[in-house]
């Protein structure tokens, strides 16, 4: 009994696009930062599963991938093969050389029905490497510069090895076949009672071999454990939570977010949960001192804790020779999924720097919110970054 492994197979050369390979899908996109390589076997699993075209263009924008510049996918179906296609793509008739489909100048993308067209060639705007040579793939993802698809009947692949506990239905065994054998009249022979075999002790390579493994969505990654002694729900005395989605790293994100705040991979869809309070930015003085921001960060020459508007805090100490800047300057706070600074009255007051480099003087006792990578510019040439966290 053979396993269809799939109605095309491609062969590619190597390069920096990727191409995401199903038995009846296929998908290049065009290169990214080495943030997306969390992403590639999600992206894979939806091509994989995906069963039109239609299908697979609604998967694909999940994830954004519509909004790529450039990109093309392909589906074979029981109307023949089709393709989307956007940007500096274009699909050829490998035998007349003839452009089927581009996507130059498409704001959205090019459906094409490529009817009883079999083999395509995918040209992208890579340049091949050089000593790089054709590749075949049926399943997977690859880097590539060039592919070319063929769904003729010859390319259609067939496994001969056979998987699974089904698999032996249709054999034949040999005890079977000996009775099959055994002449008129004849007393068929007796099978002989299988001799005990010691089963092997299980190991822990065994037992991790043969243990079930699935991928697992953002939405069922472990919440990140409480600090010793202290219970979920801040309003009861425990520490704060706050309604969180995930990247595929883990990393904690506000509901709502398409790429993660640390390391910018894409978030897929999902519920939000609620998880302790991560931590929003840390404050790096120009002096080398820093501190997170969970809760509460109170900055001066000597913080006290006692000017402190929100529970808990923790003091960032600043050189100021000159006792310009204030003893307890400033307070930069945690409110859900912002950050906010508060001037604490201090005597030569607090410049905001934005991340353009708009600079604006807060007045005295004055609370604002404020974006990761705006400066605080203090006095005696003092400044702490609200830098994005790692």
């Amino acid at each position: 009994m053979s396993g269809d492994m799939g109605r095309w197979r491609a062969t590619y050369t190597p390069g920096s696009w990727l191409l995401l390979c199903g038995p009846a899908a296929a998908v290049v996109l065009e290169p990214a930062d080495a943030t997306w390589s969390d992403l590639v076997e999600t992206l894979w699993d939806e091509v994989v599963s995906a069963e039109s075209i239609a299908d697979l263009a609604a998967r694909l924008a999940w994830y954004r991938i519509d909004s790529m510049p450039s990109f093309a996918a392909f589906f074979w179906g029981p109307d023949g093969m089709r393709s989307l296609v956007r940007g500096d793509v274009r699909v050829v008739d490998a035998d007349s050389n003839e452009v089927v489909a581009t996507g130059a100048g498409v704001q959205t993308w090019v459906e094409t029905g490529l009817g009883d067209l079999r083999q395509v060639r995918v040209e992208l705007p890579a340049e091949r490497p050089e000593g790089v040579f054709p590749l075949p793939l049926v399943v997977g993802a690859v880097g590539v510069s060039a592919v070319f698809l063929d769904a003729t009947d010859e390319a259609a692949l067939d496994s001969p090895q056979q998987v699974g506990p089904d698999s032996s239905a249709d054999e034949t065994t040999a005890d079977e076949t000996a009775a099959d054998e055994t002449p008129a009249g004849a007393t068929p022979p007796v099978p002989e009672e299988p001799r005990p075999v010691d089963e092997p002790e299980p190991t822990s390579r065994t037992e991790h071999e043969n243990a079930e493994t699935r991928l697992m969505s953002p939405s069922e990654l472990p919440v990140p454990p409480l600090a010793p002694g202290t219970d979920e729900g801040g309003a009861d005395g425990g520490v704060p939570t706050v309604a969180a989605v995930f990247c595929a790293w883990g990393h904690p994100n506000p509901p709502g977010a398409d790429r993660c705040r640390v390391c910018t991979a894409l978030i897929a869809v999902q519920t939000p949960r609620e998880v302790p309070a991560p931590v929003l930015a840390v404050l790096r003085a120009s002096s080398g001192a820093t501190a997170e921001v969970v809760g509460s960060v109170l900055v001066g020459r000597a913080p006290a804790r006692d000017r402190a508007r929100h529970p808990d805090p923790v003091l960032l100490t600043v050189t100021s020779p000159s006792h310009d800047i204030s003893r307890t300057h400033l307070e930069v706070f945690a409110s859900g999924w912002d950050v906010g600074v508060t001037d604490l009255h201090s005597t030569n007051g607090t410049d905001l720097v934005g991340p353009d480099g708009s600079i604006r003087t807060m007045d005295p006792g004055e609370t604002t919110g404020v974006v990761l990578g705006t400066s605080l510019e203090l006095a005696d040439g003092v400044s702490v970054l609200i830098d994005f966290p790692q």
